[in-house]
């Protein structure tokens, strides 16, 4: 191959490369669950695509196997979080719930019930997350006809705060640095390549 054209190959598939990479972080949202000391993150795409198995029409769908980190340290990889629908005319009180896939999903062996919340639009079969920030007051049970706020394995009824936001895409800088060193190994390989040739004309 000509050596400009596969210098020229190699940019193109680095921009390809870069271009696809940001593109597929732009489509993702952060969770972040936090009590005001400990805080829980997970990533799921803004527009999931539930199993019709996981899914109850007009209650909720589950995500399963997502990566719960708590304080930065994985708890699981194979979460299954449920977000309900918030409904009070048939008695749905939205948010959402967490358990490990390897537990029985009942409190207090979830990760996490946060209800009265709406975090998606759509049907449960074709949701869209709604970025923003909610907040869960603690409750007073005796007033409230719902189950426990529950989080990090020894808070019950704690004020939690859950934002969700896009995923935090790589920087230009640092995308340019990325790609100049990658450029560089290529031009490197051509130009021992190219040596080589000449050593052995």
């Amino acid at each position: 191959m000509n050596p400009r054209k596969h210098v020229l190959a190699v940019v193109v598939g680095f921009v390809g490369l870069l271009a696809g990479f940001t593109s597929a972080k732009a489509d993702d949202l952060t969770f972040t669950l936090t009590d005001g000391t400990n805080t829980m993150t997970w990533t799921l795409p803004s527009s999931p695509n539930p199993s019709s198995s996981l899914v109850l029409p007009g209650i909720s769908f589950t995500i399963d196997g997502v990566t719960v980190l708590e304080n930065g340290v994985p708890t699981t990889a194979n979460a299954n979080i449920t977000f309900f629908n918030l409904n009070p005319s048939v008695l749905n009180e939205g948010g959402l719930s967490a358990c490990n896939f390897s537990q029985v999903c009942s409190d207090p062996a979830n990760l996490f019930n946060i209800f009265d919340l709406q975090v998606y639009s759509g049907t449960e079969l074709n949701p869209t997350f709604t970025p923003g920030t909610y907040t869960e007051p603690a409750e007073d049970e005796a007033a409230e006809n719902d189950g426990d706020t529950w989080a990090f394995s020894t808070s019950r009824d704690v004020n939690l705060t859950l934002t969700i936001a896009p995923t935090a895409a790589p920087e230009p800088s640092s995308l340019l640095l990325l790609a100049t060193g990658l450029l560089g190994l290529g031009l490197l390989r051509l130009g021992l390549r190219f040596r080589r040739r000449i050593q052995l004309a």
